[in-house]
């Protein structure tokens, strides 16, 4: 196997590298997102402020609070249904699977969490009217108790039993009486308030009901355009894959035929050196034998 081969092998493996989103989906995924958790936290926050509806906690800074959380969660939702839409319709060939998966998943948190909110406004609307209900009950009560004194300067008991039973009222306590009709006033504003908010999220849910339409109509085309795409690439994509386990069985063989390789050849070193150790060992005995057998002879004479 060659380097070019290798790098051939690179190449193709480079192929197989997911593709990024572009920065611009992203961001905007991103932002929605973010925004969609604002909407879940503030849902949970006014489910709070309607459990304290009708409780000593019951403040005019307790409403006013709920009302400024309710007309944001409304602006926030309004905001987001056209960068919905614009998620919704992104260029197919600028996101990949799951790009795709995080535009469905979105719309649908956005559902959820606009659906949760409209289940909390209904709550606020109908803890709020049940309150003007007892409210107007306990003042219509109290004055059926009542009517006009023969002289027309106030009222008094109809009954004179309850005029004995209750000789310190006289007259109609009128600063009690409009203090509660003044509370019922600011209540009914606020009843108009919320009432307003979901006919404006009812308009928001028509809205992204076309949404989902566009995006389901929209999901056949992109899956058989990618699916397209995806066979008509395949034969290379198989090709590569057989191209590569083919070249790395070679590789394989190369390397361990090398191992061998230098296996064999550093016994035939050892052999050869072997051989040479012997013949100069012979060569040795050869050049020092007759010298050392002159010199016993010259010895012996």
């Amino acid at each position: 196997m060659s380097f070019n081969d290798l790098n051939d092998l690179e190449d193709q493996s480079g192929s197989f590298a997911p593709s990024s989103a572009s920065p611009e989906f992203t961001r905007l995924s991103k932002s929605i997102s973010q925004r969609i958790f604002t909407i879940t936290s503030n849902v949970a926050l006014i489910h709070r402020f309607i459990g304290l509806l009708g409780t000593p906690r019951d403040t005019d800074k307790m409403r006013s609070s709920l009302m400024d959380t309710l007309s944001k969660t409304k602006d926030i939702s309004k905001d987001l249904v056209p960068d919905i839409r614009t998620l919704a319709h992104w260029d197919p060939d600028e996101i990949g699977p799951s790009e795709r998966y995080e535009q469905q998943k979105l719309t649908g948190d956005f559902q959820k969490a606009a659906t949760d909110f409209q289940n909390a406004q209904r709550l606020a609307l109908e803890k709020q009217k049940d309150f003007v209900n007892k409210r107007r009950e306990a003042i219509e009560e109290e004055q059926a108790e009542y009517e006009a004194s023969p002289d027309g300067r106030g009222q008094r008991l109809k009954h004179p039993q309850q005029q004995q039973t209750q000789q310190g009222i006289q007259l109609l306590d009128h600063a009690e009486v409009e203090f509660n009709e003044q509370l019922i006033e600011e209540r009914e504003q606020e009843i108009q308030g919320i009432e307003q908010g979901i006919i404006e999220l009812n308009e928001i849910f028509r809205d992204l009901g076309s949404i989902v339409t566009e995006q389901g109509s929209l999901i056949g085309p992109i899956l058989l355009l990618v699916v397209g795409k995806k066979l008509m690439k395949s034969d290379n994509i198989e090709e590569n894959v057989a191209s590569m386990a083919q070249n790395t069985k070679a590789a394989s063989r190369e390397l361990t035929s090398a191992s061998r390789y230098q296996k064999g050849a550093r016994k035939r070193a050892c052999y050869l050196m072997l051989i040479l150790c012997v013949i100069l060992t012979i060569v040795l005995l050869a050049v020092t034998f007759p010298c050392h057998l002159v010199a016993n002879v010259k010895a012996l004479s």
